[in-house]
């Protein structure tokens, strides 16, 4: 009978916890860090300003948590996600699309994140920090799986590739936190993957090489030959 009691105490205790959080996201994501109170998340939540304080000692802790509310599960299903996926390129593009379309789909948690917790140092220097990192970490972990492999080229800077990735997703989802656009960031994040990869698969590539050649003195003739090597 005990162990039932405690039980459901827990059950319920998680769900005022997940409650505020959500209701922080809203608010942080409506009025920014600094206007918002607690006092309004607590009526959000519909739990008293102390029952928050239970679970968070201050605005800020509460603000660094929020992660653990979306971010932290999300990354460990997309990591369990790719161990099933053979090749380091389509390992790397699900971890970009999943991403994105995580911020894509809760868009108030884009803008906490994009806006508030990434330019706070304080954040920087937390252990939810690093955990909320553990996608990006790994898109390192697959470049530098790509290129041992041979499947991407043996050149890259697994470190400027991730940057281009990454800072464009998180350029996409500040903006449209910002301005409203992208409408439809998804689409956009294709077309840059493509881009990219062009770039860093090892492939055959294809050189064009220009001759101008003088015929009769006259005739000037450009002849393009086309030289298929491996990268």
């Amino acid at each position: 009978m005990e162990k039932t009691i405690t039980k459901r105490k827990k059950k319920q205790n998680l769900e005022k916890r997940s409650a505020v959080l959500t209701a922080a996201i809203k608010i942080f994501a409506q009025k920014g860090f600094t206007e918002a109170t607690i006092s309004e998340i607590a009526k959000d939540a519909g739990v008293s300003e102390a029952t928050i304080y239970d679970y968070f000692s201050s605005k800020e802790e509460l603000l660094f948590q929020i992660p653990s509310e979306i971010s932290v599960k999300h990354q460990e299903e997309t990591v369990r996600l790719i161990e099933h996926v053979p090749d380091a390129a389509n390992k790397l593009k699900i971890l970009v699309r999943r991403q994105l379309s995580l911020y894509v789909e809760n868009e108030d948690y884009g803008t906490v994140l994009m806006l508030i917790l990434n330019v706070n140092r304080n954040f920087l220097k937390t252990e939810m920090y690093q955990e909320f990192r553990l996608v990006a970490n790994k898109v390192m972990n697959v470049l530098e799986e790509g290129i041992q492999n041979g499947e991407f080229r043996a050149d890259l800077d697994p470190y400027v590739i991730r940057a281009m990735l990454w800072g464009t997703l998180e350029n996409m989802v500040s903006r449209r936190s910002l301005i409203g656009e992208p409408k439809d960031p998804l689409i956009l994040i294709e077309q840059v993957m493509d881009i990219i990869f062009k770039g860093i698969l090892a492939a055959q590539l294809e050189q064009t090489i220009n001759l101008n050649i003088t015929l009769d003195s006259e005739t000037l003739t450009r002849i393009s030959m086309k030289d298929v090597r491996k990268a």
